[in-house]
């Protein structure tokens, strides 16, 4: 981890970082009714940000609640757009220290390690253990011996050639490595040579250990989470506003043990555990939090192949032994020191079932979407057709979710879903898909 940060408080309060911060507030929403209002004073408005923050005054506004349903249902806790511009404030300049500090398999909400970096550098993993020259080889010393003893009969004139002239023998001079030789090449030999080889030795079978924090964002401990805080950022005006944050005297984000978010009324949430999900800050002390368990797996544990995209942990290992210990060491690590718990989405399995990560289902040798994302993604497709027959919306921002969709199917073996849904069209090929784009001649339209 990097030194200590320390006085970032008046680079913070600086005119040019609150307008920086402004401008990506405003991002994809600058036609909101509260943009505008303080777009048009908005020198006035950042200069009055800046008495705020350098008088103290850290308490964010009342936050507006309301629940999405996809993927799954979460509480989410939207601020006023004041309050966005100094999350922003301090989040472009605390961050980017942060990131210096995690670990390079650490993923989402760090600039260029999203939901795509994660999912491939798993993918690469997944190719690199269980490759074909790993799994299964031949001692080439085993190769040899059987040649030697069966030599080559030729097809030609049934007789028997020496081995020193086995063309076999020749490629397998020419492919194989030190001490062993792949059963790609051996086959390929096998065929030729009509030889039948004794069976390979069998190459190590890998697993996977997923581990999953149950409700992170709303059972994260304050306690913990600010020490850790604290411990990074010697600034106490920087500690401050964290503080103001996380405890909000506003509101409570906790939620009790075992519980989802819909069901705890808005009067039992707890009020030392939590933190607002859809806030800038959150992300930010999120993915700190979760440091620690990833210095401890990385260099107290020596675990190679480790990667948490946010609070989903994947590690793979070919000792199913060493992942059970492993789980039971970190579990107790979480338990104890971040005062966090796993859900029941724990588990310990081979790697040939395929990995869900990330919205997508990986093995070695190809992605596919995860069957509820292709789900989803169907239903929003089908809704989209209906609402542009309807008028409701633009063929423009009709074209932008179909382009987020291909780009997203663009990363993973989908052919046969793509030409399900979109249909293919080539020289060779000629089929209709389900999904179209038609008015209603009833509507008027209103692209133009």
């Amino acid at each position: 981890m990097p030194k200590t940060i320390k006085n970032v408080f008046g680079e913070i309060t600086s005119f040019e970082n609150i307008h920086r911060a402004y401008l990506n507030a405003r991002r994809d929403k600058r036609y909101r009714e509260e943009v505008l209002r303080f777009s048009a004073y908005l020198v006035d408005n950042i200069h009055r940000i800046q008495k705020r923050l350098l008088s103290g005054d850290f308490q964010p506004g009342a936050y507006r609640e309301f629940y999405i349903y996809e993927p799954k249902c979460r509480l989410i806790m939207a601020q006023p757009f004041e309050d966005r511009v100094i999350q922003w404030a301090f989040y472009q300049v605390l961050n980017p220290r942060f990131v210096k500090g995690y670990i390079s398999d650490s993923y989402a909400c760090i600039p260029g390690r999203g939901q795509i970096s994660a999912v491939k550098r798993l993918y690469y993993w997944l190719r690199l253990v269980d490759r074909p020259n790993n799994v299964p080889c031949y001692p080439i010393n085993m190769v040899l011996r059987s040649l030697t003893e069966t030599g080559w009969q030729s097809v030609q004139d049934e007789g028997k050639l020496s081995v020193w002239a086995h063309p076999g023998f020749r490629e397998i001079l020419l492919n194989a490595t030190a001490e062993k030789i792949s059963i790609n090449d051996l086959q390929a030999v096998a065929r030729k040579s009509r030889i039948k080889f004794p069976d390979a030795p069998r190459g190590p079978k890998w697993y996977y250990l997923k581990l999953d924090i149950s409700k992170y964002f709303y059972r994260i401990s304050h306690d913990v989470a600010l020490r850790e805080f604290n411990r990074k950022v010697s600034d106490k005006q920087v500690q401050a506003w964290m503080a103001a944050t996380v405890c909000n005297n506003n509101r409570n984000f906790g939620i009790p043990a075992g519980m989802r978010p819909e069901k705890v009324p808005r009067d039992e949430r707890i009020p030392e555990r939590g933190i607002p999900v859809g806030s800038l800050s959150s992300q930010m002390l999120a993915n700190l939090n979760l440091n620690p368990l990833d210095q401890y797996a990385k260099r107290e544990l020596g675990i190679k192949y480790y990667i948490r995209y946010m609070d989903d942990v994947i590690i793979l290992s070919d000792d199913k032994q060493q992942l059970k210990e492993w789980k039971e060491i970190l579990e107790r690590f979480i338990n104890d020191r971040l005062l966090l718990d796993l859900n029941n989405k724990v588990c310990i399995r081979p790697i040939s079932l395929g990995i869900e990560f990330c919205g997508f289902r990986l093995w070695s040798n190809h992605i596919k979407l995860r069957k509820s994302t292709a789900l989803r993604m169907r239903r929003k497709l089908r809704g989209l057709m209906e609402d542009y027959r309807n008028g409701e919306i633009t063929l423009e921002r009709a074209k932008m979710t179909i382009n987020a969709y291909e780009a997203l199917l663009s990363h993973c073996n989908s052919y046969s879903l793509r030409k399900k849904i979109f249909g293919e069209y080539t020289d060779t090929e000629w089929t209709e898909g389900w999904f179209s784009l038609q008015r209603n001649s009833n509507k008027v339209e209103s692209d133009e």
